[in-house]
C-alpha cells in the first residue's frame, strides 16, 4: 500500500543518510558488527571451553577466570538494548571493546589448552630421516563431527636449516599431501594443507 502511494505521488517518504535522533543517536541502527561480534565471542569461549576440560583432565589448571570475565562479557551485550543495535554510539564501542576483550581471553586460554594437550601427543614419524628434520603439526578439530578443511600453517626455522625440506608436508604414514606455499621469509614458512577426516573434538 505504501509503494502504491509513493507511485502515485502521494506519499514522499524523507530521504536520511544516518539517524535523524541526535539525542540517542544509533538507535535505529542495524549495527550488525554487534552481532558478528557477539557470535564470534561465543564460539570461541565454547571452543575454549571444550579443550581447556580436556587439557584439565590431562592434567592442566582450568581457565575459569579468564573464562569467566569472557563469559561475563558476552552475557552483557545480549540483552535487547545491545545486540539488537540500538545503542548510542559510545554505548556500541563499549560493546565491541568487551567483544574484544571476551575473544582475546578465550583465545589465549584456548591456545595453553591446545599446547599443553599437543605436548602429550605422539608426534615422532614413522619416516624421520636422517637429512631433513621432521616438524611434527598436530590438527585440532572443535567441532562435534570429523572435519575436512583447509589448515593454515606458519613454520618457524633456523636459518641453517634445509629449505626445501620444509616444504614436504606428509601424513603420520609418510604419504605426501598436496599443499600451497603462501609466503616465506629467512625464518618462517607459511603453507596451506587440507587437513583430512580430523576425529570429532579431536587431532
Amino acid at each position: 500500500a505504501v509503494n502504491k502511494e509513493i507511485a502515485d505521488g502521494k506519499l514522499k517518504p524523507p530521504i536520511s543518510s544516518r539517524d535523524k535522533l541526535f539525542f540517542h543517536v544509533g538507535v535505529n541502527m542495524a549495527r550488525s558488527d554487534l552481532k558478528i561480534g557477539q557470535r564470534l565471542a561465543e564460539n570461541v569461549t565454547l571452543n575454549a571451553e571444550k579443550f581447556g576440560t580436556i587439557a584439565y583432565l590431562l592434567g592442566a589448571k582450568y581457565p575459569d577466570l579468564a573464562l569467566d570475565k569472557a563469559w561475563r562479557q558476552i552475557f552483557f551485550g545480549s540483552h535487547h538494548d545491545a545486540i539488537t543495535g540500538t545503542p548510542s554510539d559510545s554505548a556500541f564501542l563499549d560493546l565491541v571493546l568487551g567483544y574484544r576483550e571476551a575473544i582475546e581471553l578465550s583465545k589465549g586460554a584456548m591456545e595453553d589448552s591446545l599446547k599443553f594437550i599437543a605436548k602429550q601427543v605422539n608426534t615422532k614419524s614413522k619416516i624421520e630421516s636422517q637429512k631433513s628434520k621432521v616438524i611434527p603439526i598436530v590438527v585440532f578439530n572443535p567441532m562435534n563431527w570429523s572435519r575436512s578443511d583447509k589448515v593454515r600453517v606458519k613454520v618457524y626455522y633456523q636459518r641453517d636449516e634445509n629449505y626445501e625440506a620444509l616444504t614436504l608436508i606428509k601424513d603420520e604414514n609418510g604419504v605426501m599431501q598436496p599443499y600451497n606455499v603462501t609466503s616465506a621469509d629467512k625464518n618462517f614458512l607459511e603453507t596451506e594443507f587440507v587437513g583430512k577426516d580430523i576425529p570429532s573434538l579431536g587431532y
